[in-house]
This record gives structure tokens, C-alpha cells and sequence, in this order.
């Protein structure tokens, strides 16, 4: 009986959560992206504290996540905080998503800050194509069009995404882009093709890790495993490896996130060697 109820309960969250998600769609998705990106971010924080209060699944993972950065247990209003403050830093990435499409290259040039361009530059200039690996950590959406200012097309990977429609429409806004989206499993061949056309392959870091694969690290006081991926490909193909973010940051005149400085670090590159373990992780190392 008790079973019973979970899976019943488990269902009319899964109900309430994809009419949440159609409403969404239908009545305000819409009109974001000719919206001013101020508003979208207002109109963003209401729906995501919907959804954290709808999914149960989430925001309990969200609360043991901070808990353990915390070092308190998962039910201390402290973690419960941050967690649905992740949870509305996530609708400012939709609200961003679905803006940035509208973008002209003025809005781009007008609402970002770029430091260490010059070390990107640097990297392109081997003529191998550029890694970038970096977290998820503000709008990739921006960093893609940043590479566009510079004339560069953009290969990454994707985790599918749940319900597959949510999957498709992401690919499709990032194809929009000038981004093509991978998945995560069998394509290395068609990575390293793309650096050979002089093109950037993004990574990002809390992908590719899977039953314990990676280097070992401490991370807040527990064991977790660096992902490896991005150092090995850049030892096989050659191409120079360089990471980045993005973070938001006040702008007078207007909301404290309309700017989105990128910050790119000199470039390095890892040689092929007879002592692969050492060579990647030394690399992984550099980018941890």
C-alpha cells in the first residue's frame, strides 16, 4: 500500500510539472525573447519557485547537494535556501536562453565585458581549434555568441534531455546559434573533425563522468571524480585547451545581471606522450 501511494504520488507531481511546462510553453515562452531581458529575469522567479515547490525529486537533490557543501543536514532552512536559490538562478538561464535568440550583435557588444580575449586569440592561432571547457556557470547561450563575434562555429555535447521535446527544442535554439549539439556517448571521432575544421569545441566539466571513471579529487571535504574528457581530447587531437566563464555583474543604469563578463585563461597543450595517465592527469589538473 505504502508502495501504492509513492508511485501515485509520483505521478500527479509528474502531471502537475508537464502542465506547468505546457502552460509555459504556450502562454509566456513566446514572448520572452522580444521582451526586455530585466523583465524576463522578473517573470522568471515566480515560475521557478513553482517548480521547486512541484518537483520533489529535485529539490530534495538540490537540498543534499548544499547540505554537503554546508556541512549541515539536508533539512536545515540554510541548505533550503540556497537550494531554491539554484532553482532561480536555473529560470534566469531559461529567461536568458530564450532573450539571447533576439540578440543582435549591438546588444551583444552593449550588455557584455570580454577579459583575456587576447588569450583566446592566442589559442586560435595554432590552426588546430580551440577546446573551451569551462562549468556551467552562467549563459552558455552568451558564450555562443561571443564565439560568433569571432566568426567561429561551436561543437558540444548534450545529455538528453527529459521529456525528449524539451531535448529537441534545446538542440534546436542552439543550432539557431550556429551551435551543433553532440550526445555524450560515440562521438569523439566527430569532435576531433571539427577541431581539424577550425572550430571550438565546448566542454563542460560536470559531464562524462560515469561509475567512477575520471581522476579522483576532494571536493568540500568528499571524494568525487574530475572529468578527464577534455585533456584527453585535446592530447589526441593536438588542440590547444583553454577555459573560461561567465558571471553576472552590475551594470549602472540597470538590472544587477545584464552584464556577462568572459574571462578566458591563457591556453596549454598536451603532447602525446608514452605516459598517458600522467599527461592527462596533469592536464586535468591544471583545469581543476
Amino acid at each position: 500500500m505504502a508502495d501504492d501511494d509513492v508511485y501515485r504520488r509520483r505521478d500527479g507531481e509528474r502531471g502537475v510539472r508537464r502542465a506547468a511546462t505546457c502552460g509555459f510553453c504556450k502562454y509566456i515562452g513566446p514572448w520572452l525573447p522580444s521582451s526586455p531581458l530585466e523583465l524576463a529575469y522578473l517573470v522568471s522567479q515566480p515560475i521557478a519557485d513553482l517548480f521547486f515547490l512541484l518537483w520533489r525529486s529535485k529539490r530534495e537533490a538540490a537540498c543534499r547537494n548544499y547540505a554537503r557543501i554546508l556541512h549541515v543536514s539536508a533539512d536545515d532552512p540554510r541548505a533550503r535556501t540556497l537550494a531554491q536559490a539554484s532553482f532561480r538562478q536555473f529560470g534566469r538561464y531559461i529567461a536568458e536562453l530564450l532573450s539571447v535568440q533576439g540578440w543582435d550583435l549591438d546588444d551583444l557588444r552593449s550588455r557584455v565585458t570580454i577579459y583575456g580575449d587576447e588569450h583566446f586569440q592566442e589559442a586560435a592561432s595554432y590552426g588546430r581549434g580551440v577546446i573551451f571547457a569551462s562549468a556551467h556557470m552562467g549563459s552558455i547561450e552568451v558564450a555562443s555568441a561571443l564565439l560568433l563575434l569571432h566568426g567561429l562555429r561551436v561543437t558540444s555535447v548534450m545529455e538528453q534531455l527529459r521529456p525528449f521535446w524539451l531535448h529537441r527544442w534545446m538542440v534546436a535554439c542552439r543550432a539557431r546559434m550556429g551551435v551543433t549539439l553532440l550526445p555524450t556517448m560515440g562521438t569523439g571521432l566527430k569532435l576531433v573533425r571539427a577541431l581539424r575544421r577550425g572550430e571550438v569545441v565546448a566542454m563542460v566539466l560536470d559531464l562524462g563522468v560515469r561509475n567512477g571513471d575520471g581522476r579522483p579529487v576532494t571536493f568540500f571535504g568528499h571524494k568525487t571524480y574530475f572529468p578527464t574528457g577534455p585533456a584527453r581530447l585535446a592530447r589526441l587531437s593536438g588542440a590547444p585547451l583553454s577555459s573560461g566563464w561567465l558571471c553576472a555583474s552590475p551594470k549602472a543604469g540597470s538590472s544587477p545581471t545584464s552584464a556577462h563578463p568572459s574571462s578566458p585563461t591563457p591556453p596549454w597543450t598536451l603532447q602525446r606522450t608514452p605516459t598517458r595517465p600522467l599527461s592527462v592527469s596533469c592536464g586535468s589538473s591544471r583545469g581543476s
